[in-house]
């Protein structure tokens, strides 16, 4: 038998019916079986925890711990991925016969930086460049 997976999220009302189909037809004190679970915690982001939990008849707590722990898995999947590498990078220190020097960047995106630095300038220039890399569009 295939399984219909929906395309937009389930609403309150329909994990609610979900819930009292179970209950009805559980055996005596099962466990909430996982898929129960998933869809309630779904609706963490359209409902609060608190009117999901009373809604669906649910231990507060638990919702709360399991919807926490979605999120950082959520997170964990979409970690910024790594700074992009550049196909040409040239990197020096003004040299010390010349008092001031320019650099130029330019990203994937077509965003430029030019940035003028004398050779008694503090500025951080890794920082920057990191900095100017990893900037979203």
């Amino acid at each position: 038998m295939e399984q219909h997976i929906p395309s937009t999220p389930p609403t309150l009302e329909e994990v609610q019916r979900q819930f009292i189909n179970w209950r009805k037809n559980r055996k005596h004190r099962t466990h909430i079986p996982p898929r129960l679970w998933n869809a309630a915690v779904s609706l963490a982001g359209r409902y609060s925890t608190h009117k999901i939990s009373t809604t669906l008849h649910l231990n507060y707590t638990q919702l709360r711990e399991r919807i926490s722990l979605a999120g950082t898995a959520e997170k964990t999947a979409a970690a910024t991925p790594p700074m992009p590498s550049a196909n040409f990078v040239e990197y020096s220190v003004c040299p010390p016969h010349q008092p001031e020097c320019l650099i130029e960047m330019e990203n994937r995106h077509g965003d430029k930086m030019r940035i003028f630095v004398s050779v008694e300038s503090s500025l951080d220039l890794l920082n920057l460049g990191k900095s100017f890399w990893s900037r979203k569009p």
